[in-house]
């Protein structure tokens, strides 16, 4: 077989795209059934017995057009304003190659005669006339009615490939179809005109060629639309080769819809067609949401690198029902999660993806949004996290009225998850998607009609700390994972009383409660809730002390309302499965307006993530003599004990109720003379300290913020060698 690379024949723009489904689709139907095509380096590649001349000769000597026709659309050539150049030339030919079409065309105009219509019909008479058509018309016919227009129970479906039922506006896509075929083949006697070859050579392999015709393409291929800024001057008309309309709405028959039901039963008959669904605006930066909802959809064409019969193109594009978890794809979004497993079970290599969208007044343009190549996507299982309970659907679904802010947020989350499908190893991009959901989950909190439809963000598994960058070495990353993950040890009574649901299989029941995510928003304190959070705004208001201001200001008031609740717990309320190392919290202390907003960034996305052990630095630098003075009393006891050397069991080290007020005061010394008082009565050798501790403005709000940090053992261990050494390490000191 001979390998043809027709370069006129490219993914983009759709016009094309298209152009090359309709070269395949003749040549198999009409010329050689084992035919086979393919992509590579964005070129169509077709397979067949044909020789470069045997394809030419095919096309403008034996190629028979598809009849199709439109007659319920005004514009299509029945009626008496229409254009009729393209119509009645076909329907007087008797050449063999139009045979069916102009028998086609009698049957178009009969059934508009026995309805006596004078201009298209409307609603359901123009229902009605589709169902005669497609009772009456050629096989063939009906393939061009199945793919431009459904017969639902209750209307008429357009697919957005053909706009309205094959046309748009006044453009008929049937009318201009035959005009264009009689430009190039007379109608008389089925010969080419004498123009018809190098129009030929162009379009299938991108030839040089004068004398273009000027004539609308309609949305298929926007550059080619004219208009302003379209050519040199100021204003150019729309120019296109003939070959190109033709072989374009060719190849559109291979999208054939079709009308399902959704399972649940509750919706309508609705629409299903291949590759086909509602327009997102994740993804298109340009998108508005108002674009968004004029879209007429998104196409996601396929691009596969396999040789492939007809037969399985219309296998592929027949099963091309893209579905996400068992249910359709409902736009863009879905389409981006759900492709890569299609794509895998069909050896489809990537997805081109068209947006159907209103780009000159009116007019609708297939605009490529962009390529999507299929790759192993990990990312996808920690996705699913989000749909438990439809949250992410009924968040988008709910999100358009909900002000500014939070439609921000959620388009910002809908663009992460659209990138991370596309790179699912870039650590970055799942943190977008984290900072995104911490945002939403703040717009939400705040806005108490939304908090009746919607629940709280779903607790995400602990897969998404990992993925975000569990050994990312940034401070800023490791602050907020310590942050995120803050909880307090149940007390032995509560937990004893706690009656916690069944937990999935290998889980254990919670033996914590007070989580740094019940501080973002208020959340049920009930421990019980915490895999499952819920709205409480009496309790839980209490709280929700995390505010719009600075990340001191709010880790500060996160310190103050954690010691307030220390009573309830078995140990105090500051520790964590994950802890920053020496090096973060001395980055911490330098202060960076960028680090400070970061870290509050990344810990109000955490907090929604099932907290989780990883791999941590093992380090022990110089810190503050105040923070190492400090830091003991707000570590939990039990950690303190396993650090300190020779402890007993029963050892504490409790907080004096005055520290935290001292420290906001900026009285760093009193804070730590009392610590170290407190701390001395507890057993713990406290040297006599001479030095000046920090005085400047800030410093001490600072510090309790730091102190809020869980770190490692290896910074406590440095934090006791400093300021409570033992007697041989101040022995060996002096």
């Amino acid at each position: 077989m001979n390998e043809l690379r027709l370069d006129g024949c490219r993914p983009i723009p759709l016009a094309s795209y298209l152009k090359a489904l309709g070269v395949l689709r003749l040549v198999a139907e009409q010329a050689d059934p084992e035919a086979r095509g393919f992509w590579r380096g964005e070129r169509f590649h077709l397979k067949t017995r044909l020789d470069r001349d045997g394809l030419r000769r095919f096309f403008l000597e034996d190629y028979a057009p598809t009849p199709i026709i439109a007659p319920w659309n005004g514009g299509s050539g029945f009626y008496p304003k229409d254009a009729k150049d393209g119509i009645n030339a076909i329907a007087a030919s008797r050449c063999t190659r139009l045979a069916v079409y102009s028998d086609t065309i009698a049957l178009g105009n009969r059934l508009i005669a026995d309805r006596g219509f004078s201009e298209r019909p409307t609603d359901a008479a123009k229902a009605e006339l589709i169902a005669a058509v497609r009772a009456e018309a050629d096989e063939k016919n009906v393939t061009w009615l199945d793919a431009a227009v459904a017969l639902t129970l209750d209307r008429v479906a357009f697919p957005p490939l053909l706009g309205t039922g094959g046309n748009d506006g006044r453009l008929d896509f049937t009318n201009n179809f035959m005009q264009r075929f009689v430009e190039l083949v007379e109608p008389e006697g089925g010969r080419a005109r004498t123009s018809t070859p190098a129009l030929l050579d162009a379009a299938l392999f991108e030839m040089s060629v004068a004398g273009l015709g000027t004539a609308a393409i309609g949305q298929f291929s926007p550059a080619a639309a004219g208009g302003v800024n379209s050519t040199s001057g100021y204003e150019g008309a729309s120019r296109i080769n003939g070959w190109d309309y033709v072989l374009m709405l060719e190849g559109a028959l291979l999208f054939a819809g079709g009308v399902s039901r959704r399972l649940e039963g509750a919706e309508q008959a609705y629409l299903s067609y291949p590759f086909t669904v509602r327009a997102a605006a994740a993804g298109f930066g340009t998108a508005s949401l108002d674009e968004q909802a004029d879209s007429r959809g998104e196409l996601w064409a396929p691009l596969w690198e396999r040789p492939a019969m007809l037969n399985e193109l219309r296998v592929l594009f027949r099963e091309g029902r893209i579905s996400l978890d068992a249910r359709p794809a409902r736009d863009g979004l879905d389409a981006a999660r759900a492709v890569t497993r299609l794509g895998a079970d069909r050896r489809v290599r990537s997805f081109e993806r068209f947006g159907f969208v209103k780009r000159q007044g009116l007019a609708y343009f297939a605009t490529p949004l962009g390529r999507r190549l299929v790759r192993p996507n990990p990312a996808g299982e920690l996705l699913a996290d989000l749909d438990r309970g439809r949250w992410l659907d009924r968040l988008r679904a709910n999100s358009t009225n909900s002000g500014v802010g939070l439609r921000e947020a959620v388009r910002n989350l809908e663009d992460g998850i659209f990138e991370l499908t596309a790179r699912p190893q870039e650590p970055a991009l799942v943190q977008d998607v984290l900072i995104a959901v911490g945002r939403v989950a703040r717009g939400l909190a705040i806005r108490a009609n939304l908090r009746e439809i919607l629940p709280p963000p779903p607790i995400l598994s602990a897969g998404w700390t990992e993925a975000a960058g569990g050994n990312d070495p940034t401070p800023e990353f490791r602050i907020a994972a310590a942050l995120a993950g803050l909880r307090a040890k149940l007390a032995g009574e509560e937990e004893n009383a706690t009656e916690a649901p069944p937990e999935p299989a290998g889980e254990s029941r919670p033996h914590y409660g007070l989580y740094m995510r019940q501080h973002l928003a208020p959340l049920d304190p009930d421990p019980r809730r915490q895999r499952y959070p819920a709205w409480d705004t009496d309790s839980g208001a209490a709280l929700a002390v995390w505010g719009p201001g600075s990340l001191i200001d709010n880790l500060c008031a996160v310190a103050q309302r954690r010691l307030l609740e220390a009573h309830r717990f078995a140990d105090k309320p500051f520790d964590a499965p994950f802890a920053a190392d020496g090096t973060a919290i001395a980055a911490l202390f330098e202060g960076s307006g960028n680090l400070d907003n970061r870290v509050a960034e990344l810990t109000a996305g955490l907090a929604w993530v099932e907290p989780a052990r990883f791999g941590r630095p093992a380090d022990r630098p110089a810190l503050p003599l105040a923070y190492a003075a400090l830091k003991p009393l707000f570590a939990p006891n039990e950690a303190v004990r396993k650090t300190g050397d020779g402890l007993p069991e029963t050892f504490a080290l409790p907080i004096p109720p005055a520290v935290t007020g001292l420290l906001l005061a900026d009285r760093v010394d009193d804070a730590v003379h009392l610590a170290m008082a407190r701390a001395r009565n507890s057993g713990l050798p406290t040297p006599f300290m001479r030095a000046r501790l920090s005085d400047a403005p800030g410093y001490g709000r600072r510090l309790l913020a730091a102190l809020t940090v869980p770190v490692t053992t290896g910074v406590l261990r440095s934090c006791l060698d400093q300021a409570y050494p033992s007697d041989e390490e101040t022995e060996h000191a002096a």
